[in-house]
């Protein structure tokens, strides 16, 4: 095991993260880690300082397993749980240090270093901390820790001792058992008993975290513990003596007496009744599982009933935010998928009526339905577009952004679209920060706020634009800790109830009636917004009107315009540079392939179709091409592999990306020119003509 040794000469100016770190941060400032595989402190990568440093700032026992061979690095908090093993285990592997429990430990190691994570509820396992084995209960959650490479480097654990709560429950419970015992025989012999026994009944109840209670025959309230009390904010008198089904717990929820007096006449009879149930409460809105049974004396006569509620408010609300997550989740998959074909469909559409225009004689009404065909064409992509930002799959062009410059740039067009009935105000914090995002997308999600604002207010009414700055301290919605801005759009329409407001933001959802919407604006709002590491945000109520918040990510001090798409400088045609220019096409719809190839060709190129990436190869080790123009989304080879079995094999050859969204894989990529689906021959030309020149 390694050993804390004497504090060696250190460079302290870089190990102010430490700072504060309270015992442990100074044992870990002490240690000497060149003897480890984390080597000196100076030489820590910024992803381990991090971690470090904020455990060592939390009161929770939280220890650091750093490397494969799970170093220890700790808190405060921790070093207690550890008991006479502390400071022997600061930099010790994990498996040695807690030897009675290595395979437990190697077990973790390998889940999280994998990617994955672990909970441990109430995990018994039998330690050796002070000076004897000893079982104990814990609370453990494992969580892999990404280093600078975005792979596991090691994995944080929460320690959370549960040792004393798992013994009391279990004596509370085993305390319970033995009292309905008790109180079973002795309400078969007098009542007289049963008063006896309300000391240990009231012992037994106020330790409980359930709502328990005790009825006569009839039904009458005998009893409440605290627990059950607290819910109703009320006391024993208040309640005592009333029919159960009358009692505030319920009265307050429509139907919910009606549902209790029928299960506590049936109980009455001897049986078991079991229900789930959501009560109005003056604490709030509360779910529970209930349930009520009957006691029974010697003879089979029912002496009293006892009803219990477990609250299970917290894990049903968890579970609807995750039911709504991977609603979201699922909707934006299909929704980018099934803009992805679109975008195949409209090329060969789009492409198509191009050439067929150019071909065609000058003949007015061809000429006028050609031009209709092409203009909802185009409708279609821009429908596409929406469903992709929805999605997060849009290609995005990021830049600094000063929000109020914008806003003020596009108050006359939005003054314009909203018409003269409707108020525009507008209203900017002071020293708001910029934002990195992109321009154009911004000013479209800006002015479908502004429109859906309009028709909320029927044309007429107040509309406020409004930007400021805000703080995230510890999560908020969706949002991460940390400096934001706020670009709000606040109307004094008709508002939205819950139901309407939970469903906004899904794609193809509207209030408009039919034609006067896609049901695609907040959609688009909410994936940009995500898309760029924000949040839309909406706040509504019935007859006065909806906040829309846009929250984006504050830019960093002093960080320059974010670098758009790579430029790449022209390179010389590769075949014969006095001949047609030779190009590559590469994609496995039909569809796509055919229409690409008849505007190249009509563009005046020798064009070679490919229906595949190894398709793709053959040609390529049999003939001269200056260029390739491949699709990403393919089988079997995609694209991006494609153009890596290019670049090892002719890393002078250059290639462009035809792809219907921006969902490349993860990961270092290649520089290659982006040519975005459905595209014209126009910019099929232009995008041409910037990667291959010719000699002349």
């Amino acid at each position: 095991m390694t050993q804390i040794t004497p504090s060696l000469p250190h460079d302290d100016s870089d190990l102010s993260w430490l700072d504060g770190g309270g015992e442990a941060g100074a044992l870990i400032r002490a240690f000497d880690w060149t003897h480890t595989p984390l080597g000196p402190l100076g030489a820590w990568p910024q992803s381990l300082r991090t971690i470090t440093s904020m455990l060592l700032l939390s009161p929770i026992p939280i220890v650091l397993l750093w490397g494969p061979q799970g170093r220890m690095i700790y808190n405060d908090a921790y070093s207690v749980f550890a008991g006479g093993r502390h400071p022997h285990l600061l930099g010790s592997e994990v498996r040695k240090g807690w030897a009675e429990i290595a395979d437990f430990n190697d077990n973790v190691m390998r889940v999280c270093l994998a990617g994955g994570t672990l909970a441990y509820k109430d995990q018994q396992l039998t330690l050796e901390r002070h000076g004897k084995s000893e079982p104990v209960f814990m609370n453990l959650d494992y969580s892999p820790v990404l280093d600078e490479s975005g792979t596991p480097g090691g994995v944080i654990a929460f320690v959370v001792e549960t040792t004393d709560r798992v013994r009391a429950e279990e004596n509370v419970r085993e305390g319970e058992r033995r009292f309905r015992e008790h109180l079973e025989a002795m309400v078969a012999e007098r009542t007289v008993a049963l008063e006896r026994s309300e000391a240990n009944l009231r012992t037994i109840f106020e330790t409980s975290h359930l709502y328990q209670y005790l009825l006569s025959p009839d039904g009458g309230v005998l009893y409440a513990n605290a627990t059950a009390l607290a819910g109703i904010e009320a006391t024993l008198d208040d309640v005592i003596g009333l029919p159960f089904w009358l009692t505030p717990w319920f009265d307050g929820t429509p139907g919910m007496p009606q549902a209790v007096e029928a299960a506590t006449r049936r109980a009455s009879t001897g049986r078991s009744e079991d229900m789930s149930m959501a009560l109005n409460l003056p604490t709030g809105v509360r779910s529970f599982d209930f349930s009520m049974r009957p006691v029974m004396n010697e003879a089979g006569d029912i002496v009293a009933m006892v009803p219990e509620a477990v609250e299970k408010t917290a894990r049903i609300q968890a579970e609807q935010a995750l039911l709504q997550v991977q609603k979201m989740e699922a909707l934006g998959n299909l929704t980018g998928g099934i803009a992805h074909d679109f975008n195949n469909l409209l090329m060969a559409v789009q492409g198509s009526l191009e050439l067929l225009r150019e071909s065609m004689p000058e003949q007015p009404r061809l000429t006028r339905l050609v031009a209709n065909a092409i203009a909802g064409a185009e409708r279609g992509s821009a429908l596409t577009r929406r469903m992709l930002a929805f999605a997060r799959r849009q290609d995005l062009t990021t830049e600094r952004i000063d929000l109020r410059r914008l806003v003020e740039d596009m108050t006359e067009l939005l003054r314009r679209s909203l018409g003269p009935t409707i108020a525009l105000e507008t209203y900017f914090g002071a020293r708001v920060p910029p934002i990195q995002a992109d321009a154009n997308q911004l000013e479209t999600a800006l002015l479908n706020l502004a429109v859906n604002a309009r028709d909320a207010m029927d044309g007429a009414g107040r509309l406020v634009i409004a930007t400021d700055e805000a703080w995230v301290q510890n999560g908020h919605a969706s949002l991460a800790p940390g400096r934001y801005v706020r670009l709000s759009v606040s109307d004094s329409g008709a508002g939205m109830d819950d139901a309407m407001l939970k469903r906004a933001i899904e794609p193809f959802f509207t209030t408009k009636g039919v034609g006067k919407g896609t049901g695609l604006g907040l959609s688009m709002v909410h994936g940009l917004s995500e898309q760029l590491g924000g949040a839309l945000i909406l706040r509504s109520r019935v007859d006065e009107g909806t906040t829309a918040e846009i929250w984006l990510p504050a830019a960093p001090e002093h960080a320059g315009t974010a670098p758009g798409e790579p430029r790449h400088e022209p390179v010389m045609a590769r075949c014969a540079p006095e001949s047609t220019l030779s190009i590559l096409m590469v994609d496995d719809d039909d569809l796509v392939r055919t229409t690409t190839v008849d505007m190249l060709e009509a563009l005046g190129y020798q064009v070679i179709p490919a229906r595949s990436g190894y398709e793709a190869l053959q040609v390529l080790e049999a003939t001269c091409v200056d260029l390739v123009i491949t699709d990403h989304a393919m089988p079997q080879m995609t694209g991006t592999q494609l153009a890596e079995r290019i670049r090892e094999r002719w890393p002078d050859l250059p290639m462009i990306m035809a792809t219907g969204y921006a969902d490349l894989p993860a990961g270092p990529q290649i520089e290659i020119p982006r040519l975005a689906k459905p595209y014209s021959q126009a910019t099929l030309a232009d995008a041409v003509q910037r990667v291959v020149s010719r000699s002349r």
